[in-house]
């Protein structure tokens, strides 16, 4: 038996939709509702959400034998939708591989989001198994559903952070082996032109009336509590150092992470979140911004061989 999973085309969509509904119209009968959105949903609408987003298809012997899709917000939260299997394929671990499949392609995000009925059990408990935890139950339809998240980063344990008003992350594929430590300090200790741009917003930092930076401060090993660079070290284990400040017109929090990669050398992302508290954090931060992606993109990208830059509002 071959089997693949890949991106679906614009072709690939009628057949898709047709398993969607065929795999749904088995929970419509289950909950005793044949007017749930899966069955309602037309062609128009799934291929708006192609172009908006990830459809994979699962490919067995020729055969669509289910699908996934998902889209990334600009708070890089990666909404995962219609994990769908045709009855006739179901229980062979096709859901799970679709799931870890359409994940990967979201390396960027903080964090999974998806919605399963209280109806159908079996699913809930297959993404409990992938990592996601029930947060919240709504109505959706007349149907009782379960909100589920799989957090991807300390970020998403940050308090003062109820509404990101501002997200970004830059990534670098470095070819050294680098701690979370050593890639923060690579990362931070900026070269002069940056420094220069630094004391430039200190300038515009005190004419709003905001915080100036402290000296930098570097170490072989940052604990909670401690400085880090310019900035406060608010989280940590041993793959993401995240770092925070509070004033009074906004709270930011910046995260450094660093994953092994399987052919040797670190993946390194930094990811800034940003939330205003009034309308003047707003104006100062359209200020810097240009000035932080700068400044933030040109050091991450001094370790990198590769680099990549998404996810920005």
């Amino acid at each position: 038996m071959e089997i693949t999973i890949q991106q679906a085309s614009v072709a690939d969509l009628p057949l898709i939709l047709d398993v969607q509904k065929r795999a749904f119209s088995v929970i419509a009968k289950a909950i005793g509702n044949d007017r749930i959105q899966p069955l309602r949903q037309s062609l128009r609408e799934l291929q708006e959400e192609n172009r908006c987003g990830i459809v994979l298809k699962f490919v067995s012997d020729g055969q669509i034998a289910g699908s996934i899709r998902a889209y990334l917000d600009s708070a890089l939260v990666c909404h995962v939708g219609k994990l769908v299997v045709d009855p006739d394929f179901q229980r062979q671990g096709i859901g799970s591989a679709l799931l870890a499949e359409i994940e990967a392609y979201f390396p960027t995000c903080l964090k999974f989001s998806l919605f399963t009925s209280e109806e159908t059990p079996f699913t809930s408990r297959l993404y409990q198994k992938m990592g996601y935890q029930t947060v919240s139950k709504d109505e959706m339809g007349g149907v009782t559903m379960w909100v589920m998240e799989k957090p991807m980063s300390l970020l998403c344990r940050q308090k003062d952070f109820g509404r990101m008003d501002y997200a970004d992350c830059h990534s670098a594929r470095s070819e050294r082996s680098l701690t979370v430590d050593e890639a923060l300090s690579s990362v931070f200790r900026t070269p002069r032109w940056v420094n220069a741009l630094l004391k430039l917003r200190d300038v515009v930092a005190r004419s709003f009336g905001l915080k100036t930076a402290p000296a930098a401060q570097f170490s072989d090993h940052y604990v909670v509590g401690g400085k880090a660079a310019i900035f406060n070290v608010s989280d940590r284990d041993d793959r993401e150092i995240v770092m925070s400040d509070t004033d009074s017109h906004l709270n930011f929090a910046v995260s450094v992470s660093v994953t092994d990669l399987p052919q040797g050398g670190t993946d390194v992302r930094v990811t800034t979140i940003v939330h205003f508290n009034n309308r003047l954090g707003k104006v100062y931060f359209s200020v810097i911004r240009p000035f932080h992606r700068l400044i933030v993109h040109r050091s991450v990208s001094r370790l990198a061989k590769t680099k990549n830059t998404v996810g920005t509002r």
